[in-house]
């Protein structure tokens, strides 16, 4: 089937959709496949001497609980938020006496 889609040559980029060639447009450069190939080499091998030093999953796991042990849990912030209130309320009520007795001696005078 000559018409079929799957037969037809590709046309390149430069050529329009109307089938007039452009022959004044710039065709992008080819790559170098050598060089792509070498330089990829170089990345793959510092990975390579990068890779060893990294955490394990399992390691990172470990760390975090032990960095994370020490500290409160939800429930003992909470009881530390709670009687830290009453303690403000304690201090708040002693001042209020104190500024209490204070105004009702100068008043006195």
């Amino acid at each position: 089937m000559v018409g079929s889609p799957a037969l037809r040559p590709v046309t390149p980029w430069a050529q329009s959709v109307s089938g007039k060639n452009r022959s004044n447009v710039p065709r992008a450069p080819k790559p170098d496949v050598g060089r792509v190939l070498e330089s990829l080499d170089k990345r793959l091998s510092n990975v390579e001497q990068i890779l060893p030093t990294l955490a394990t999953k399992d390691e990172m796991h470990s760390a975090i609980a032990a960095a994370t042990a020490p500290l409160a849990t939800r429930d003992e912030v909470k009881a530390e938020g709670r009687e830290t209130r009453r303690h403000i309320d304690v201090v708040a009520e002693s001042l209020r006496t104190e500024i209490r007795s204070i105004a009702e001696a100068r008043r006195s005078r």
